[in-house]
């Protein structure tokens, strides 16, 4: 049941962000001709840097916001969620504004060390001119999760992508980078708007609470206390995170060129399809459901759906894009980006650690282990800090590899070794089957020697044999399923 549940709400989570992929690759081939490696470069790092700054200026303290919305809306406790509201906003703002002085304060600072040059600070301040409007659009995208809104996050999602497709392609003609970049900063705008009016118009006021009733609200001590406790260690480790991760991407355009970071963000953007697509949606289910747990027994068999999920999800999109790497890159891209090829069947075996990694974390803070994680936290950040400085003058573009994946498949192995022993995870064997299938196949299709013509057939035969690892329940369920989907079809054909 909690299989069936968790592929219903991420389906509806997962259309939207399918729809921006396909207009992405629209937008992926528009950039390698308008803006070349360089202009994607840029963009790329801006991307990154804004989201770990809304990530810094949030306190970590939106996960702390879906706890405790998920369990004040449990209890109907509307005059709570208000509260809670409240205080978020009152916690974060303060950080929020100190941010926004600063980035304008040392603008060319910050250009130098993201972008590698002074004089192109005019990119990093379009999109920070409306960089509060991201960190406001976090918190109320937080409530939505919290009360497990799947359809309207799914909907912000879908208008999202298609509002600023139809704003990008002029853009990026007319103005190219910056066109390319001030269509980042619109998104922020876009997202803020309708979040507002998912959150305030929709779900809060569907339970009776306004916006004038949030200010009348009582700032609370108490929850302040509690979304400071998982935000105090969030914070502690994201800004660590960040710190890290601006460093080396910093070392990387200083030493490499922001032309390296265009060439390896086909790879990301790729890779990201299932990192910042099928994740999230999955995590805006399950951290509610987690919380909801009353025993580790739950927690095990909650996670082993998820494990299950995921590789089926991922591996297909691993093998084709092992498999067909060298068309999609000359279809979407241009021969300029060609070098990708090189890099990316390994960071693409790492995405598969990355999705399991992802899943044994959730466990932590909905089941009240935040502070248990944080020498995992600080062990893993470090040890992928160390690696890549160490590596890159020697190993170049292959250091930033390594950091994709032999990073989480370390993680993975740490993290399972300690839940073994905190919650008695044990994965069960028809998921062993799968998974290491998932590992095995991955790994050759990425270093096998196998001549093109050969390659592009073994990566589809490798999916077909993931057949043989489905249950018969999950057959039926999946047949009845599509099924479905083409009943309401035929009906929309119908009434047309």
């Amino acid at each position: 049941m909690e299989l069936k549940k968790l592929t219903k709400n991420t389906t509806i989570l997962v259309f939207p962000k399918i729809v921006g992929f396909f207009l992405k690759l629209i937008r992926a081939k528009l950039n390698a001709i308008l803006i070349g490696t360089i202009g994607v470069g840029i963009v790329s790092q801006l991307q990154v840097v804004f989201n770990k700054l809304s990530q810094m200026s949030l306190l970590a303290m939106n996960i702390g916001c879906i706890k405790l919305i998920a369990e004040k809306n449990a209890e109907e406790k509307k005059d709570e969620i208000a509260s809670i509201i409240k205080t978020i906003f009152i916690l974060v703002l303060p950080l929020t504004v100190i941010i926004y002085l600063s980035g304008f304060l040392f603008s060319e600072q910050i250009a130098k060390l993201i972008l590698g040059e002074n004089d192109l600070n005019k990119y990093f301040l379009i999109i920070f001119i409306v960089f509060p409007f991201l960190t406001i659009a976090s918190v109320l995208r937080s409530v939505l999760t919290g009360f497990k809104k799947i359809k309207y996050l799914a909907t912000i999602e879908l208008l999202l992508v298609l509002i600023t497709f139809a704003t990008f392609v002029p853009l990026i003609y007319y103005f190219h980078i910056s066109g390319a970049v001030a269509n980042y900063a619109i998104s922020i705008i876009i997202t803020f708007i309708l979040a507002y009016i998912y959150t305030l118009q929709k779900t809060l006021k569907s339970i009776g609470v306004s916006a004038k009733d949030i200010i009348k609200s009582k700032y609370s001590k108490i929850y302040a206390k509690e979304l400071l406790i998982i935000g105090g260690i969030g914070m502690t480790l994201g800004y660590y995170d960040i710190f890290c991760e601006l460093t080396m991407r910093g070392l990387l355009v200083n030493h490499l060129g922001i032309e390296k970071i265009g060439i390896y963000a086909p790879i990301i953007a790729w890779s990201g399809l299932f990192t910042g697509l099928i994740l999230p949606s999955i995590s805006q289910y399950i951290f509610p459901r987690l919380s909801e747990t009353k025993n580790d027994e739950e927690v095990v068999l909650i996670i082993n759906d998820v494990l299950r999920l995921l590789t089926f999800i991922i591996l297909p999109f691993i093998l084709l894009g092992i498999a067909y790497r060298d068309i999609a890159l000359k279809v979407f891209y241009s021969l300029e980006f060609l070098e990708a090829s090189i890099y990316l069947p390994l960071h693409f075996c790492g995405v598969l650690w990355y999705a399991w990694l992802y899943a044994l974390m959730q466990i932590f803070t909905p089941t009240g282990r935040v502070k248990k994680f944080v020498p995992f936290g600080f062990s893993f950040t470090t040890i992928s800090m160390g690696m890549f400085y160490f590596l890159m003058p020697i190993y170049g573009l292959w250091a930033w590899v390594a950091k994709f994946s032999l990073i989480p498949f370390l993680s993975v192995v740490t993290l399972y070794i300690y839940f073994k022993k905190e919650v008695g995870l044990k994965i069960n064997s028809d998921n062993k089957k799968i998974m290491i299938y998932a590992i095995f196949s991955s790994l050759f299709i990425a270093i096998a020697p196998l001549p093109k013509l050969v390659l592009y057939f073994a990566g589809p035969l490798l999916i077909v044999g993931m057949y043989l690892f489905i249950k018969e329940n999950e057959k039926k369920y999946m047949f009845a399923f599509v099924l479905k989907q083409m009943n309401i079809i035929k009906l929309y054909i119908k009434k047309k």
